[in-house]
């Protein structure tokens, strides 16, 4: 039970709110909206918490090896094209803007989180 839960259930709430999301910017009817800027940041995010849910309340893993060398590799290039896109863009709407600051925001708060996860098994 303890693996479902933390496997599955901040992915599907995260899934969930990201959707809600979508609807609140459709409603608002925003120009351009920022949909794949902002899966990006949850995905990014959302692998963070995975990693770092895992190291504390589950069994490491070679799946959590392989979203840890994401997370270090290829996440901060994304992030970096989110931020290079919404930097222009933050004027839009406050997505825009949220989609910028998150983005740049990873640069300080995925090193943190490493270096904490690091720390805390001991190596």
């Amino acid at each position: 039970m303890k693996g479902i839960i933390i496997n599955f259930l901040p992915p599907l709430i995260g899934l969930v709110y990201f959707v809600m999301l979508c609807g609140d910017m459709k409603s608002e009817k925003i120009e351009d909206p920022p949909v794949l800027p902002l899966f990006v940041t949850f995905f990014n995010y959302g692998g963070l918490l995975m990693v770092f849910i895992t190291s504390q309340f589950w069994q490491w893993s070679g799946m959590a090896s392989l979203g840890s060398l994401y997370l270090i590799t290829g996440a901060p290039v994304s992030m970096a094209i989110v931020a290079y896109a919404q930097y222009r863009k933050q004027h839009i709407s406050g997505y825009h803007r949220w989609a910028y600051y998150m983005a740049v925001a990873y640069f300080v708060v995925a090193p943190v989180t490493i270096i904490a996860l690091v720390a805390s098994s001991g190596h």
